[in-house]
């Protein structure tokens, strides 16, 4: 990935908190189209949204690559590298790419413990954390 000057930066905050807000506001998030693609967010399964569910570590990480794609980054993705986690394997399979994506980026590298808990609960402050990494890149 090459380096993104400052307007990309601001472009993919404007994306994530345009969709952010409209979120809170709306109860949906730019969703995707129906094979997965174009959008932050394709929902929960089974034609559901969810927008009162909590959102795990994946999810938040996917919704971030997505608007990174949705923003024009280009980032390739290695699912090998999430062997070196403990619980690398337990990722599921729709957020594999994603949760590479970013592990290669250096922005996710697991808590002390070397685990990813992917199906933990994202916090905020976790994903205030994520989106700062990214946009001081």
């Amino acid at each position: 990935m090459e380096k993104k000057s400052i307007a990309k930066n601001y472009a993919f905050l404007a994306v994530m908190l345009g969709a952010m807000i409209l979120g809170a506001i709306l109860g949906w998030v730019w969703p995707a189209e129906a094979d997965g693609s174009g959008g932050i967010v394709s929902g929960t399964g089974g034609n559901s949204f969810s927008p009162h569910g909590q959102l795990t570590r994946q999810d938040g990480i996917l919704m971030v690559r997505n608007a990174l794609s949705v923003a024009g980054w280009s980032i390739g993705s290695d699912p090998t590298v999430l062997d070196s986690f403990e619980d690398g394997g337990t990722v599921s399979s729709y957020a594999r790419n994603a949760v590479s994506a970013l592990v290669q980026l250096g922005v996710v590298s697991g808590d002390s413990n070397g685990r990813l808990r992917p199906h933990d609960p994202i916090t905020r402050a976790e994903l205030a954390v994520l989106l700062h990494h990214i946009m001081t890149m």
